[in-house]
């Protein structure tokens, strides 16, 4: 059982903020999305931090997330977050989580997501996807298991790049808006 279900949540909170009921799925088109708060988004060096406690207020963890240019600039950003335990959680059940995504162009799209998960007692989980959103495929490797390739159709995102673009989404009236990831 995962006590911190840093996936889960990002996609449950994309969801919500979405407001998705069961719409059919469309591509997230670029009028959908502010450039100018985008642009901002993207402009420097910005760092989120979210304290995570179940309700009743117990705190368990943090999530910080860090997204900047990548070096040299032109060559897209990178969006890395470390997802930590706190209180007397962290005695029966340790997590020391990395992400990193790389998204590059106009709408921000995932091109590479590396996952280092250390959760519980010993036990660590890498996870490489590479996104290949011109040729419609998607390849994933979980720790040292041969790459799957999958075929998809559209843009796709992750629960990382989804989050962030979700923060640049222009709400016109009570349309649904899909990110699909």
């Amino acid at each position: 059982m995962r006590l911190f279900s840093t996936i889960g949540l990002l996609s449950l909170l994309a969801t919500v903020l979405l407001g998705v009921r069961g719409a059919p799925a469309a591509e997230l088109q670029r009028n959908e999305v502010v450039k100018e708060t985008l642009e901002i988004i993207y402009s420097g060096d910005e760092t989120l931090h979210y304290a995570v406690s179940w309700s009743g207020g117990v705190k368990i963890g943090d999530i910080y997330m860090q997204i900047r240019a990548q070096q040299p600039p032109d060559s897209g950003h990178v969006i890395a977050a470390k997802v930590k335990d706190d209180g007397p959680l962290s005695v029966f059940y340790p997590v020391d989580d990395q992400f990193r995504c790389v998204v590059e162009g106009a709408m921000k799209l995932p091109t590479r997501y590396e996952v280092e998960q250390k959760e519980g007692h010993g036990r660590e989980t890498t996870r490489l996807t590479e996104y290949d959103q011109v040729g419609g495929e998607v390849r994933y490797q979980k720790n040292k298991e041969e790459m799957q390739t999958f075929p998809v159709t559209g843009t796709v995102y992750n629960e990382f790049a989804s989050f962030v673009i979700t923060r640049a989404l222009s709400y016109i009236g009570k349309l649904d808006i899909i990110v699909a990831s």
